[in-house]
């Protein structure tokens, strides 16, 4: 019974105990409630606003390949998942953004998906020169206005090949065709067809040549090269639309394509037909150069691709996993919209 009375004893001053906290111990007050609530929200808030500059320090060491891919995620969030958009992978607009971190591989398989895929169908074309697998041959679409008797072609790049230059003039077109390659000077092939022994180049010219013959012996050359704003300014065609722009100059292309969107003279060119070429072992910056040109000449001038046909006198080449098999030659045969006629 001693220890029950013990223990009873004890209770009983815990309570009061706790009676006399209650009655006398200072209560929080609602004013001191919120107070207390508010200053632990502004520490949560402090702890927020430390961590977030820390992520902000991050972000700012991070490496430029760091914040493009982040760019790239960032585009591809915004127009696929909130606007519900279609998006070229990778975004255009942060294409040359991504020059350090994208590969050689991978600017090939944008060029074979994008850049050479056709965007408008050709309501009645005609094909002039040799007809496939020969080569020299080039389709001309008809649903701008080529009205014989008064179109202009230009034919850069002959190869000793005449087969499209004549069936041009007997379309009724003044041709004038151009090439420092073949040996001959410059004469008036038939009334309505010239050549110049001039080749097209990123700047005027005269360019001197140490070659190897293949019997080992060498010998020079020398070619006279002009811009494609010169050589229409040499024609006096300045007030005139050319009809047809048409050049294959294996490979330079990659050269005289910026000179060429730069001075404007695509806008005065109806249609522009050239052949690509791309090799497997070509640098990453001249593969970037071809491609930026094509996107230029899609975006800023407008110009759609009609028609693409590969070299089919040449096997496939490996252009890695990305890209896959492809040709190195591509015959493209693109549109000036703004020519297209009414209703087509």
């Amino acid at each position: 019974m001693a220890r029950y009375d013990k223990f009873m004893a004890l209770l009983a001053l815990l309570m009061v105990i706790g009676f006399l906290y209650r009655e006398f111990y200072p209560r929080e007050s609602k004013i001191q409630t919120v107070i207390r609530q508010t200053k632990k929200s502004q520490q949560r808030s402090v702890v927020s606003t430390l961590d977030a500059e820390k992520s902000k320090e991050v972000k700012a060491d991070a490496s430029p390949k760091t914040k493009i891919v982040e760019k790239v995620v960032e585009k591809i969030v915004e127009k696929v998942i909130v606007k519900n958009e279609t998006i070229r992978i990778p975004p255009e607009d942060l294409f040359d953004e991504m020059y350090d971190i994208i590969t050689t591989e991978q600017i090939a398989a944008a060029m074979f998906k994008y850049a050479l895929t056709p965007t408008y169908t050709c309501k009645k074309e005609i094909h002039m020169g040799h007809a496939p697998p020969k080569d020299g041959g080039w389709d001309l679409c008809l649903d701008v206005e080529v009205t014989p008797q008064s179109c202009i072609v230009y034919s850069i790049g002959i190869s000793n090949n005449w087969s499209f230059d004549n069936d041009a003039v007997k379309y009724g077109c003044d041709v004038y065709s151009f090439d420092p390659t073949i040996g001959l000077s410059d004469h008036k092939r038939s009334e309505h067809h010239w050549f110049y022994n001039m080749g097209l180049w990123h700047e005027n010219v005269e360019r001197h040549f140490d070659h190897r013959a293949r019997n080992g012996s060498r010998y020079k050359d020398h070619w006279t090269c002009r811009t494609a704003d010169y050589i229409r300014k040499m024609l006096n065609h300045e007030d005139r639309p050319i009809d047809m722009l048409k050049m294959d100059i294996e490979g330079s292309e990659h050269k005289v394509f910026p000179q060429m969107l730069e001075s404007g003279i695509l806008n005065h060119v109806k249609q522009f037909a050239f052949e690509l070429h791309m090799g497997v072992g070509e640098t990453k910056q001249r593969r970037w150069h071809l491609y930026r040109a094509l996107e230029t000449l899609m975006r800023s001038y407008g110009f759609q691709l009609w028609k693409m046909h590969p070299n089919e006198s040449v096997k496939p080449d490996n252009f890695g996993e990305v890209a896959g098999m492809h040709p190195c030659c591509h015959d493209l045969s693109w549109i000036n919209p703004k020519f297209i006629k009414a209703g087509q």
